[in-house]
């Protein structure tokens, strides 16, 4: 043959390599050198040992407090930590593809991993990252899906452990979550709200529930709280542990909760013209209606529309809220009590900073979390803290309203204590 067939043959072959690597970069993360999201899904689709059965196993790895090491320790460090995890990662599943997805979140692509194996390794995991914290110690999450095989899509098993990741995210005492045919039931819920919102806005579908507090020393009704619930012609009653969340993740929440405003004002107004006697309530607002609005003129519109005075309006925001909103958020407290509404803390002493909350800013009421008496019977140390929490209110000037009382004998304790007012089931479910 001639040189210049072998010349010519040499060309198209390293064409070949060199579209080969290219394809191959595309695939890597720089970083880390690990598989990128690309790359992982390639492989799934694909036709070699990693590609989609029913015996594949997907584990999506998500670290909750990569921003504030990256905060910490400048993008460097963060770099430094990132690329540590997944030296560890490749130690630990030597047999399985690992990948970085994005950020501070990594994929590893296994088949036929046993369950308590695969914990086990996930536990070693956490213990080797140690290594890597410069002391400060991070949250690590992982969601597992085990697949059956009659998924139309390989993407599908990835976007499922993700889902079981993100579910226990907020879920302080979980680090591990196996997908479920509850959490796919809950998944489709959430879509079914994304998707049908708007109608239910549309066909009133939203009710306001009014949920009694009553003075301590009277038990006699002194407020209501507003509560949303969704009746749904599909679902039934739609929980607002669901609704809520879905709508906060997808920025909606301010319009509900401008709805529901507009609710109470409505219904207020009615009670006032038909000669009833009436009493405050108490709304609930989310961090986000802050960012999301001008919620305290929204507000105003509605007290406007109605011509509601403001004594009848509180202001709820919950202890999280506040902590997640920091120095953005007093400010808007300070805006509503200088306009002369009450503003309440809800749900003290379910977060890390309610008493730092209480030193830096102003509350009219603080609700003690329902937390405190569940454990009521128990623990005596939850009685020891619902004393102390009254005590301090009121050294600090500050009205106290117990949450989800129940029994006759929580009621009794916490009138001993000087409690001033309570809510819950104990006064009626509504």
């Amino acid at each position: 043959m001639s040189a210049y067939f072998f010349g010519g043959y040499r060309n198209i072959m390293k064409q070949i390599e060199d579209v080969i690597t290219i394809e191959e970069k595309n695939h890597i993360d720089e970083l880390t050198g690990l598989h990128n999201i690309t790359g992982i899904l390639e492989h799934l689709q694909g036709h070699d040992q990693y590609s989609a059965s029913d015996s594949t196993v997907i584990i999506y790895i998500n670290v909750m407090n990569f921003k504030v090491f990256n905060q910490k320790y400048g993008f460097a460090g963060g770099n430094d930590f990132l690329r540590g995890m997944a030296h560890e990662l490749k130690n630990l599943f030597p047999d399985e593809l690992v990948a970085r997805t994005s950020g501070d979140q990594f994929i590893v692509l296994g088949k036929s991993i046993v369950k308590e194996e695969l914990l086990e390794k996930l536990e070693e995991f956490r213990e080797a990252v140690h290594n890597y914290e410069k002391g400060l110690k991070m949250k690590i999450k992982a969601g597992i899906y085990c697949a059956k095989g009659d998924e139309e899509d390989p993407v599908i098993m990835v976007d499922r452990a993700k889902m079981a990741c993100d579910d226990i995210i907020r879920v302080y005492d979980r680090d591990n979550n196996l997908y479920t045919e509850e959490l796919d039931k809950r998944n489709e819920l959430r879509q079914y709200v994304i998707d049908n919102f708007e109608n239910a806005f549309k066909q009133r579908y939203f009710q306001v529930y009014y949920q009694k507090e009553i003075r301590a020393v009277t038990r006699k009704v002194c407020g209501y709280e507003a509560l949303a619930r969704w009746l749904d012609p599909q679902y039934g009653i739609i929980s607002p542990a669901v609704f809520i969340e879905v709508l906060e993740s997808v920025h909606l929440i301010h319009r509900l909760d401008i709805y529901m405003i507009d609710q109470v004002c409505s219904d207020l107004r009615d009670d006032i013209d038909s000669g009833y006697e009436v009493e405050p309530i108490s709304v609930n607002l989310s961090r986000l209606d802050f960012e999301l609005c001008d919620i305290m003129s929204e507000i105003d519109k509605c007290r406007a529309k109605y011509d509601i005075p403001k004594e009848l309006l509180h202001i709820e925001v919950t202890e999280s809220a506040i902590a997640a909103g920091a120095d953005f958020l007093g400010k808007h407290i300070k805006k509503f009590r200088d306009a002369g509404y009450e503003v309440w803390m809800d749900d003290f002493g379910a977060g890390y900073s309610s008493f730092n909350n209480l030193k830096d800013y102003d509350f009219d009421v603080v609700k003690i979390d329902m937390g405190f008496l569940r454990e009521f019977e128990t623990n005596q140390k939850s009685r020891i803290i619902l004393a102390s929490i009254v005590n301090m209110a009121k050294e600090l000037g500050i009205h106290t309203l117990a949450e989800g009382v129940e029994t006759e004998e929580q009621y009794e304790f916490l009138l001993k204590i000087g409690c001033e007012k309570m809510q819950g089931y104990l006064f009626g479910k509504h």
